[in-house]
Formats: C-alpha cells, structure tokens, sequence
C-alpha cells in the first residue's frame, strides 16, 4: 500500500510539472483529461451514437465518460483487467479478465453477467455479430461463441496458440489468426469453411464490406485474401511490425506503420501509392482522422501529422507510451497511457461528424430460413418431416428431441435449424388456423407453447425481434403468456420495440386476452428487460403506469410499482 502511495505521489508531481509541456502544441490541444487510479489498457471505445466514451485502467474499473469530458460512472471489475474492451450491437459492454474471463456490463454501469475460463491473459477483445452472439478467444487456442445472455453456444480447439485478436466479417464470419501462419475462418456455427498458410506468425485481420481480407505478417508482409480463401496478393515491405499493429482500412486504401517509423499507403489491388517515416518508432496502428488526416503516436507519446508531399509534423506530445488511439466522429483523438490519465485531444481541423447510429435487428420470418443451407443434413429432413406432419403425435415428438438436442449442451451447426424448426412449430396454427363449429380455434396450442420457450433459452437478437413481431398475431392466452416469457428470457431490447409492443397489448385489453396472468408476465418480462440495459425507458414507464388504469388485482400492481420504485 505505501508503494502505491508512493507511486501516485510521483506519478501527480510529473503531471503537475508536466502539464505545461502538454499544452505547449499549437497544432493539436487537449480537449479534456481524465484522472484514474492506474495506467490507461487497452483500445477506448465509442457508443454508436458517439456521446459517450469507455476505457479500462489498471485500477481494476471500466470508466464511462461522454465525449466532451464528463464522468457517468465506473464499475470495480475486481480482477486485474487485460488490454481487453468491446461494446456489442445492443450497447453492452464486455472487458476482459487477465485471468482469463468476460465480464459484460450494461451500458448504465451494472453487471449482467461474468464467464470465466481460466486460461491466462486473452489476446485480444471479444467480437459481437449482428445477432448479439459474442466470438473470443482464449490464451491457449480456444475459441468460444457465447450468447447475448452468457450461454456457451460452442467451444472448439486451434492447431496454434491465436497469435492476436480475432475478427469477424461479413455474414458472421470468423477469422482467426495464428502463430503458426495459419489463418482460419469459421462460420457463426463453428465449423472451419477454409483456412491458409503464410508465411510467420499473424496480426489482426482486417476485413472490407466485399469479403475482402487484409492481414500482416511476422516477417513484414501485407496479405490480400480473397472471401473464399484464396491468395490475390502479398507486398513485402522489408520491415518489421508491433503485434499490436495492423493494417488500417478507409477509402479503398490500406495504411501501414512499421517500428522503424516507416509508414505505408497501399490500394486494394497491392499498389505502393506512397511511403513517408517519421524519426521514431511506432507501436500501435495508424490513427486516420474523420477528414482523412494521417496521424502517427510513437512509444514516447509524440503524435505526428504525417502527408505523402511534406515532412512529418510534431504537433503534440504526452510523455508517455501511449494505448490504441481512436478517433471520435467529433474528431477527438482519445487515447491515454502510464501517467494514469485518459485524454481527448482536439486535432483541430476535424469537423463534428456525429450523426448518432441507429441500432438496428433484423426481423421477419425468414431470418432463420436455412433450407438451402442445410437440405443436406439428414437430421434437419428427418425433423422437418416430424415438424410439418399433420400428426399432432410427430410435433409432440419434434418438440422432444429438439428439446434434447438443446439440454446435451453446445448446439453447434445444429443452432440455426433448432431455430428454424422451433420457428415452423411456433407459426402453426397462427397463420393457418381452421374453422370448426362457426368459430376460429388455434393449432396445438401446447406445441406452440413449448417451442416458443426453447426459443427464449437458446435465441438470439433475432429470436427476440421475431417474437415480438409474433405477439400481433396470438390470440391464445397460453401462448401468448409463454411468448412473453420467452421474450424476457432473452432481455435484450435495444430499440426498445418489446416494450412498445407490451404497451399496445395492455393497451387492447378489449380485444385481446390480457387478464391479471398475461399482466404479470408482462411486467417480469420489462424487469428482465430493464435489468440487462440499466433504463427503464418510456414506453416500459407507461406500459406499467397503464397497470393502474385497468382493473388487475392487488399482486399484480404492487409487482408494477415494484419495479417503478427500482428505477
């Protein structure tokens, strides 16, 4: 304890003294600083909208600041942290463990979930597909894909220790890079869809929205690789590279900085266009500005502004090694280092770029339609063929052993067609129902039922963004309670469309089955809901607020201001 006190004295009198220094630079100024208890790790990162700004330090907590300078939270993750941050489609945010372990955190600062797998420092920070699942890997070669909820989809071994962190590309794929020059791609799925030798260990890879992969070796070699694996390039530029590089992509051209300080502009095709160097080393990628300025962060924190026609620029310098720097869509630079501080600094000439991204799911019926995938799969036929019989005895056996095949553990391939099939099961008899006795009855109501809860144990955005689209649909109070149930079984909601979609059932309480059971569902669904995001949101306010306009009992308004009280 006396030598952290010690350091923290030292460290606070050189930031005292130096700090005059610091805002010596008449190119570049800093914006705001932000003072931590430890050395600044791994890459910041950026909300989608870009208000807000997260970061780990050594002093074991994950920061939230907004962009202009002013604290929100941190939360203790009671570990030593690794160079180690991510944030998902749905805003959440996973740091990882040094110890080997995720821990997500939702975007109001709170714990949803830890997964720990005890394999030593990770290289590098989890990866989030467009349907929540989140792709890592582990010290010793393993690769995990977990759900949004925390769940282990799959687990499988690599020939070779993964060399840097692992990236993922068009349509969920993963590509994995190795020491032993292998880099490998899977499907979301797990299994390997190709793989191809380089030559020396592997850096991150870099994939463009064509497919296109662009990845750097050991042995200073820039690779182009086509989305079926096969080689199109490779341009040797003669020096050698920090792990922590690789290849930045903006506007069809890639840009490369070497530790010599050399720094290289190539096009897609493998085209030198031009090559500059500043006097010093460098250690982390190239940093391009919003407007395309070029900028260089050497081990000794000096920032250069780098061109094709001029000489490079020292336009600012902190004293200390820096972390990844990131660019902002206001043009803020963040970064931070050894001297405990995390800075955003003003590049001066960069323009106010933030739009605010929308956070947008896929949704429809046919998101899971995977016929053409797998009508090779024999077991997918054979359970299809139980699915779509009119036997009420072959759905009841559909049901069981996808029910099995779930409760075995990892789906695997398997994953996507479960959901398929749960799918068909839950549709029957909604879109299809048949008239008897001059009234409407619905279709095997507890198949129906029984499925739309498997879906919410195994599901993913996607899953969530259908059941809610089925909730307009269901007029069997059985179901409907089961579909709710599922819906907040999975929680996620980040646009927040299950909660409108709960409103306007209460809403047509008139014309739809809505009684104190169906009531109740609805508010555990929003709690669930509200728990994994950190807010309650407006239309989650109103949907229990209506809970006092209607007639519901006594246990199921106290349940409703329950869950107003906690927020």
């Amino acid at each position: 304890m006396l030598c952290r006190k010690i350091r923290y004295s030292v460290v606070t009198i050189f930031i005292l003294f130096a700090s005059p220094m610091l805002l010596a630079s008449q190119e570049v100024g800093i914006a705001w600083r932000y003072a931590t208890g430890g050395a600044i790790r791994g890459e910041p990162m950026i909300s989608a909208d870009g208000k807000m700004v997260y970061f780990i330090s050594e002093d074991r907590y994950l920061y939230a600041v907004t962009s202009g300078g002013i604290h929100r939270w941190r939360y203790y993750l009671g570990d030593r942290v690794a160079d180690s941050l991510s944030v998902g489609v749905d805003g959440t945010l996973y740091a990882g463990l040094k110890k080997g372990g995720i821990v997500a955190v939702n975007p109001a600062g709170k714990e949803i979930w830890r997964f720990l797998y005890g394999d030593g420092d990770p290289p590098g920070p989890p990866v989030t597909g467009t349907d929540g699942s989140i792709y890592f890997a582990t010290k010793g070669g393993e690769i995990y894909k977990l759900s949004h909820t925390g769940r282990i989809k799959w687990k499988i071994e690599t020939s070779s220790e993964v060399s840097a962190p692992v990236t993922l590309g068009k349509d969920n794929r993963l590509y994995i890079p190795l020491f032993d020059g292998k880099l490998l791609t899977l499907t979301p799925w797990g299994e390997v869809l190709w793989s191809i030798k380089l030559n020396g260990s592997l850096g991150r890879p870099v994939v463009d929205p064509d497919g296109y992969i662009f990845i750097l070796s050991s042995k200073g070699i820039i690779y182009a690789i086509g989305s079926n694996g096969e080689l199109l390039w490779n341009y040797e530029t003669g020096m050698d590279f920090s792990e922590k590089t690789y290849p930045v992509l903006k506007d069809n051209k890639l840009y490369l900085c070497s530790k010599t300080g050399k720094i290289f502009v190539i096009d897609k095709s493998g085209r030198l266009l031009w090559k500059q160097s500043i006097p010093e080393s460098v250690e982390t990628p190239c940093i391009l500005g919003v407007r395309g300025g070029l900028f260089v962060f050497s081990p000794r924190g000096n920032l250069y502004r780098v061109s094709y026609d001029e000489e490079p620029v020292l336009v600012f310098s902190m004293y200390f090694s820096p972390v990844f720097p990131v660019i902002a869509c206001n043009g803020y630079l963040f970064t931070g280092g050894a001297d405990w501080i995390f800075y955003a600094l003003d590049l001066g000439n960069e323009e106010d770029n933030c739009k605010g991204n929308k956070i947008t799911i896929t949704s429809g019926w046919n998101i899971f339609n995977t016929d053409n995938f797998f009508e090779a799969e024999m077991e997918y036929k054979y359970l299809k063929l139980l699915v779509e019989s009119d036997s009420i005895d072959s759905k009841k056996r559909a049901i069981r052993e996808l029910e099995e095949r779930i409760n075995k553990g990892y789906p695997g391939k398997a994953e996507p067609y479960i959901l398929n099939l749960l799918t068909l099961l839950l549709r029957q008899g909604v879109f299809s129902p048949i008239e008897s006795r001059n009234r409407w009855e619905k279709n095997y109501p507890e198949i129906r039922l029984k499925a739309a809860l498997l879906m919410g144990e195994i599901g993913n955005l996607y899953t969530q963004s259908l059941l809610v689209d089925f909730l307009r649909y269901e007029y069997d109070s059985r179901v409907l309670a089961a579909v709710i149930e599922a819906i907040g079984n999975l929680r996620s909601d980040p646009e927040g469309l299950a909660r409108k979609r709960f409103l306007e059932l209460l809403e047509t309480k008139g014309r739809r089955i809505i009684d104190n059971s169906i009531a109740k569902e609805i508010i555990v669904a929003i709690d669930k809901i509200i728990e994994y995001h950190g807010e309650l949101g407006d239309e989650a306010a109103r949907a229990l607020l209506y809970i006092f306009r209607e007639d519901y009992n006594r246990d199921v308004r106290q349940k409703a201001l329950s869950v107003l009280r906690g927020f």
